[in-house]
């Protein structure tokens, strides 16, 4: 059986309101079942998948 997402903060696709992100902030919502993260720098605004990371991923810091 998959497991369900649970989602968490806005629903992007139904539309966010501008003043939600502060310059230089991230706000963690969700669009068609996808977390995503949105950060804005100035005027732009840049959206990632966002997923829990590999227990792995915490060490890769150290490899640099």
């Amino acid at each position: 059986m998959a497991e369900e997402k649970k989602l968490s903060g806005p629903d992007f696709a139904e539309g966010v309101s501008l003043s939600e992100f502060a310059d230089g902030g991230m706000v963690q919502g969700h669009a068609n079942g996808e977390a995503i993260l949105v950060t804005r720098r100035g005027d732009a605004y840049v959206a990632i998948g966002a997923r829990p990371v590999p227990t792995m991923a915490v060490h890769w810091p150290k490899a640099l």
